[in-house]
């Protein structure tokens, strides 16, 4: 993907529409799951990924992983575009499994492919706005729920 092809968009009607993204992100695990996010995970690529299709199959396939070792997993994947050009994910999850028992599965899985960023979900950090503040600025920032996949 070269750059100077990549057009981001920045109005106040985009703004005020990922605000909106950000409110229905920030309700979705308490109205689905009844309760909130418990992980923010952030999953990125060691080798050059410019499919959307191809990161939908890999994300997928870490979650049915998951599944099959029990480990329940929903909430909100963002696809972003970094400047490099590169594919990169951020998540927001409510899971049955503790954090620690969730890393250790996730990192075994995504290392072989990528590096991971996975923490504790703070509600106190707007971590919904983090997601949805570049939806729609480029042509490759998307989301989609996880249980969608």
């Amino acid at each position: 993907m070269n750059e100077k092809r990549l057009k981001y968009i920045n109005n106040e009607i985009l703004n005020k529409t990922n605000k909106e993204y950000g409110e229905f992100f920030k309700d979705y695990s308490w109205n689905v799951n009844g309760y909130d996010y418990n992980i923010k995970l952030d999953l990125v690529y060691n080798n050059w990924i410019k499919d959307i299709k191809v990161n939908r199959r890999n994300v997928k396939n870490l979650f049915s992983y998951l599944n099959k070792s029990s480990i329940s997993v929903d909430g909100i994947l963002v696809e972003e575009l970094m400047k490099s050009g590169n594919i990169h994910n951020h998540l927001l999850i409510y899971t049955n499994s503790k954090i620690g028992t969730f890393k250790s599965k996730v990192f075994g899985y995504w290392s072989k492919v990528g590096s991971l960023n996975c923490v504790k979900y703070d509600s106190g950090k707007n971590g919904y706005d983090y997601l949805s503040k570049h939806l729609g600025k480029t042509q490759f920032n998307n989301w989609e729920l996880i249980s969608l996949l």
